[in-house]
């Protein structure tokens, strides 16, 4: 079972996990950032605003424009 999980994992990532590793670290020093959510970041690798708010929908904060791009900019460059 554990082959499958982990061959399924490996051919459903957008970016090899010393790539994913490297985004949580980067998002976890931005100010709203939970790890929770920064695995959940890497891992789903959204590509809009509007799929980063989706993330953040449960959250008691809103976030910025500014914060948006900065987080949509660590994803791109994770790529």
């Amino acid at each position: 079972m554990r082959f499958f999980s982990t061959n399924h994992a490996e051919v459903f990532s957008k970016t090899d996990a010393s790539k994913s590793r490297k985004l949580v670290e980067e998002l976890l020093k931005l100010e709203k950032m939970k790890p929770e959510i920064a695995y959940r970041l890497a891992d789903i690798m959204p590509a809009s605003f509007d799929e980063i708010r989706s993330i953040y929908a449960k959250e008691r904060f809103t976030l910025s424009e500014e914060e948006l791009i900065t987080i949509l900019d660590s994803i791109t460059d994770a790529y």
